[in-house]
């Protein structure tokens, strides 16, 4: 299941919806929690700056040369600054509870952008989107059900992302 939710993560640019959010879902308080559990036994975080994001783009560009829908997609990761991936599934009943309660006040502040279901897992993507620039920002996977978070941190142009969605 991680695996997919990984593999979501890099996707998620290429299905991503317009929308707009009332309040903004920001880097910071998505870190704060993320800071705030990460001491938690059971707790298991990954962040990976612009020097990994980069060298995982490096690689794959390399991997896709021969490929132009690969290469295209991978244009949309290009402004990805940084991604975290934050699994509580390991955690105490307690704390899975606090840190549920929290993510879940956090991302209410956010635009749900696509929602899957496959029978009683459930899978978000939540962000934000600048409807004057066309910017997408600061998007989430969030599986509630599988205790797991993935930040990608970064603004994606929203137009760019309909053109990939039209050409399917």
């Amino acid at each position: 299941m991680k695996r997919f939710l990984l593999l979501l993560a890099i996707l998620v640019p290429i299905v991503s919806q317009a929308a707009s959010a009332t309040d903004k879902l920001t880097k910071s308080r998505i870190k704060a929690c993320i800071s705030d559990f990460s001491s938690c036994e059971g707790v298991e975080v990954v962040h990976l700056g612009r020097f990994a994001t980069g060298a995982i783009k490096g690689a794959a560009s390399v991997a896709a040369l021969g490929d132009s829908d690969v290469r295209e997609a991978l244009g949309l990761m290009k402004e990805i600054k940084s991604i975290s991936i934050f699994d509580y599934g390991s955690c105490s009943e307690a704390d899975k509870e606090a840190i549920a309660a929290r993510l879940d006040g956090i991302l209410t502040h956010g635009e749900v952008l696509m929602e899957a279901k496959d029978g009683d897992d459930k899978v978000k993507i939540i962000g934000v989107i600048d409807d004057k620039s066309g910017v997408i920002h600061d998007y989430v996977l969030y599986a509630p059900n599988d205790c797991a978070l993935i930040c990608i941190f970064g603004n994606k142009q929203n137009e760019k992302l309909v053109h990939i969605v039209d050409n399917d």
